[in-house]
């Protein structure tokens, strides 16, 4: 039986949420800014050094998930998503206390 390599699931989450943002952004009317490429061009270099050195690999994706905990970049467009489901939840609990 083959074992399953567990450390490229966080890499493939964000790759995944990071297509999912390109997703919105081709679908509706959010334009990505310069801190979203910068969180890209961060993941894209991630997954090359996952392939080529793994040590560095380690050091450069948590200084990357680091940064953007921070707020330096964006690495994903969710915040547009929960703020349009903020505003729905309010206007329903407005709407139900009329």
């Amino acid at each position: 039986m083959k074992k399953i390599e567990t450390d490229i699931l966080p890499l493939a989450i964000s790759i995944l949420l990071i297509l999912i943002s390109l997703g919105i952004m081709f679908t509706s009317d959010f334009i990505l800014t310069n801190k979203h490429y910068i969180g890209i061009g961060c993941l894209v270099g991630a997954t090359i050094l996952y392939f080529t050195n793994k040590k560095a690999y380690y050091i450069f994706f948590a200084f990357t998930l680091t940064v953007g905990l921070i707020g330096l970049m964006d690495l994903w467009t969710f915040t547009l998503l929960r703020t349009k489901l903020d505003l729905q939840v309010l206007a329903s609990i407005r709407f139900f206390w009329d």
